[in-house]
């Protein structure tokens, strides 16, 4: 928990802005998944949404994270779903 916290909050506190926020919270979740703390990428893909919920790479990696290390399809089809949505509503 401590280190997620720490690459979340210590890049608030450089006034890092949002989109790289998540952005480092969305490497740092893939690399936590990596190394088998899956609870830990968890968590951090979370923090990624609620630092910026329409962030692209964290919707496909969370969802790619909840199908393939979770097995929670039916979760990982909605976010998916938002994903695909987001990507059509900016596309128009």
């Amino acid at each position: 928990m401590g280190p997620t916290l720490a690459v979340c909050g210590i890049s608030a506190s450089l006034g890092i802005n949002t989109l790289t926020r998540a952005r480092l919270a969305v490497v740092y979740a893939r690399l936590q998944w990596v190394y088998d703390d899956w609870d830990g990428a968890e968590e951090t893909y979370l923090k990624a949404l609620e630092i910026k919920s329409a962030h692209f790479a964290a919707l496909e990696g969370y969802a790619t994270f909840l199908a393939s290390a979770r097995g929670d399809i039916a979760l990982a089809e909605k976010l998916f779903d938002r994903y695909t949505q987001q990507c059509f509503k900016d596309i128009s």
